[in-house]
């Protein structure tokens, strides 16, 4: 089994406009999602 964990990089911004909805960015790639608040506290 393998050991992942989060990218000390990732930086989550919750949408004023969207409850339980992160904007997710990585500040190394640029790589950018939005994302449920359950995949944030995973």
């Amino acid at each position: 089994m393998h050991n992942y964990r989060v990218s000390s990089y990732v930086i989550p911004v919750k949408l004023e406009n969207e409850d339980g909805k992160y904007f997710l960015i990585h500040g190394y790639t640029g790589a950018m999602d939005i994302v449920s608040e359950k995949l944030v506290s995973f």
